[in-house]
């Protein structure tokens, strides 16, 4: 499945601005967006290696402070959440180091006490980049990042500016060391190229290591997963559970999950199904709302911490659909919550992956036998449970972290992991729309690049559809800005 011709020339285009634009800060803005619609079109670009390098050079010439070290290893996260799998992954992996050695390097601007919160660390061992225009954060990054000896990357597949100060550090320091965590494993991804180490987290992400260049650096890493139980074994609420972000849950060709859930809640009486993440505006599930106003309940989504005292009294928790979930599937089975889900969407993210469904029929009969508790059912979710407690615990990941740290052995996925086809692929479904989507703007300085977009959709892309939702989507940016400062105020 290829990228069309118009979004090539787009992509190309856009690329040549990059790297022929007299303005430093303009030329990192319009690679940040390029970056981001990258990520948003599935078109088989993973990597950013000569527009980085060629960004990279504009700043060869400029003097850095080298201070002494301070560390052995930080890990650098573009930003952190109160929910989402993304933050809890790095919480994760700096559980299992020493409170003496914990460094985190946050990128993009944030409140380093809310970020030490959801990471559960001290606010002392937060830093966080406070330069307002990318070049001086580039300059700020380069330095931070020469106070340690390894780097462990978390980022944002936009986050350009990062990639940039990372190799003019390593310009000036090249034995630093760099390792790349890939969160976003389906999709483009910044600072990719440059790593000494690619950890992959799936394995889908593992499947695509080859068109990311990467194959003799990857190694498997897995999604961590604290291996806590449910604190009540009251498996006999018929309140089944699922959460995710709502775009997840969009119904496409392949399926419908309010549809599946209607069905189920007809067949079984005494089922109540939890949705947790569709936003109220979200219309596919409005049908389903007023068929069960007392058995369907819809709440949007929350810090992991009032999140998880849902699943620790469900009877069963479902897997989004039709784009599948990550992190979610596999932590609560880990946590000992029988668990059901639909191939369909992106998998190998969890040995969780061997308990889905091949039909919405099987899916159904899968959960109901769980409410009843099929001895069976029961059986096979204990049996790939210890699987997956052993493949994801804590010290599992931390311990092939640390062997592809400091002896460079590479491990790769489990069987189990590796057993799917991956035959759903992102493209598939982009490759349908007739215009790509469109990228949103990150704050005002972005939005100065606007002109340059237009111009490059007018000579290129040649739709007016994708026009005005560029002027619409930085109509929302300015918007959102303004009422930013007055919250503020």
């Amino acid at each position: 499945m290829g990228i069309s011709a118009a979004t090539a020339g787009f992509v190309a285009n856009l690329e040549q601005k990059i790297l022929t634009h007299g303005d430093n800060e303009s030329a990192l803005l319009l690679a940040q967006w390029l970056a981001r619609f990258l990520t948003s079109n599935f078109c088989g670009v993973y990597h950013f290696k000569h527009v980085e390098e060629s960004l990279a050079r504009r700043f060869s010439g400029l003097k850095l402070v080298r201070p002494n070290k301070v560390g052995e290893c930080a890990h650098v996260a573009s930003e952190v959440y109160a929910y989402g799998g993304h933050t809890r992954l790095i919480r994760n992996l700096l559980a299992a180091e020493s409170r003496s050695s914990r460094r985190v390097l946050l990128t993009r601007l944030s409140n380093p006490s809310a970020a030490a919160a959801v990471l559960d660390v001290d606010q002392e061992e937060i830093w966080v980049c406070d330069a307002s225009r990318q070049e001086q954060r580039v300059r700020q990054l380069a330095e931070q990042f020469l106070k340690y000896k390894v780097l462990v990357l978390h980022l944002h597949p936009d986050d350009v500016t990062t990639a940039v100060a990372l190799l003019l550090a390593k310009s000036v320091e090249p034995s630093l060391a760099v390792h790349f965590v890939n969160h976003s494993d389906h999709t483009f991804s910044t600072a990719v190229a440059h790593a000494d180490l690619v950890f992959e987290v799936s394995g889908y992400g593992w499947s695509l290591r080859k068109a990311r260049d990467t194959e003799t650096r990857s190694t498997f890493l897995g999604i961590p997963i604290s291996a806590r139980n449910k604190t009540s074994d009251n498996t006999d609420t018929g309140f089944i559970l699922t959460g995710g972000a709502a775009y997840k849950y969009r119904p496409n060709r392949k399926g419908s999950l309010p549809c599946i859930i209607k069905a189920l809640l007809v067949q079984e009486k005494s089922a109540h199904v939890v949705a947790i993440g569709p936003k109220p505006l979200d219309f596919w599930w409005w049908r389903l709302k007023l068929g069960f106003p007392s058995r369907f309940t819809r709440k949007v989504r929350m810090p992991h911490a009032e999140y998880a005292r849902y699943f620790t009294n469900c009877s069963v928790y479902i897997d989004s659909y039709p784009v599948t979930g990550g992190t979610g599937f596999t932590e609560a089975l880990v946590a000992g919550v029988n668990v059901a889900g639909i191939h369909g969407g992106p998998n190998g993210y969890g040995i969780a992956d061997a308990l889905r469904s091949e039909s919405d029929s099987e899916f159904i009969d899968q959960i109901i036998s769980l409410l009843r508790k099929d001895p069976a059912a029961l059986a096979e979710q204990a049996l790939v449970r210890a699987q997956a407690r052993e493949v994801h615990s804590l010290e599992a990941v931390h311990k092939r972290f640390i062997s592809a740290v400091q002896t460079g052995e590479l491990s790769c996925p489990p069987r189990e992991l590796l057993r799917e086809q991956y035959e759903f692929d992102f493209r598939t479904e982009w490759a349908t729309r007739t215009t790509p989507f469109c990228a949103g703007f990150s704050g005002r300085g972005e939005l100065l690049i606007l002109p340059t977009l237009l111009g490059t959709v007018a000579m290129t892309l040649k739709s007016a559809t994708f026009a005005f939702a560029l002027v619409a989507k930085a109509a929302v940016a300015t918007l959102r800005e303004f009422t930013s400062k007055i919250t503020k105020k």
